[in-house]
């Protein structure tokens, strides 16, 4: 499959998943979790290239980003917030269970991109397929979970105008 169709393909599928994700009761913590998980998801990515651990051969705008803008900006925050979203009344047990199927997913699915596409190329000494798995379970559970269960909370308090 060519590079540049699963970009595009990834890209529209991810616009045709905002209307739909965004249209729940919890808007402003989804806009939150959304734009919280895209500017973690950018930092981690660019740090993490910075030093050598993969790349992104094919890529949007490659002069002014480092990283895949597609997955950090758009499916790595929907991604995100549909997990949000559907642990919110589950306990401790059970958002680590559906983090782990998320980031199961995920894998498989950077797996099929890395094997069939080559849009990531690992440095195989320093990086593998199971440093992103652990990585994106730790990112959702503690990262990303944690940050919405403040905002419910009302520890991050959010002010309506």
């Amino acid at each position: 499959m060519r590079k540049s169709k699963v970009l595009f393909t990834s890209t529209i599928i991810g616009i045709c998943f905002l209307p739909i994700l965004f249209k729940r009761k919890y808007r402003k913590q989804s806009l939150i979790v959304f734009v919280f998980t895209g500017l973690a998801n950018t930092w981690i990515s660019n740090h993490l290239i910075t030093k050598g651990y993969f790349s992104f051969p094919v890529r949007y705008w490659p002069k002014i980003f480092k990283s895949s803008v597609v997955y950090d900006y758009l499916i790595g925050p929907l991604i995100a917030v549909a997990h949000c979203q559907t642990s919110l009344y589950s306990n401790a047990k059970g958002i680590v269970g559906q983090a782990i199927l998320y980031s199961i997913f995920q894998a498989l699915v950077e797996y099929w991109v890395l094997v069939k596409t080559h849009l990531i190329k690992y440095n195989n000494k320093k990086w593998s397929i199971w440093h992103s798995f652990v990585g994106l379970i730790l990112f959702k559970v503690l990262l990303i979970r944690g940050a919405w269960t403040l905002v419910n909370r009302g520890i991050i308090a959010i002010e309506e105008k």
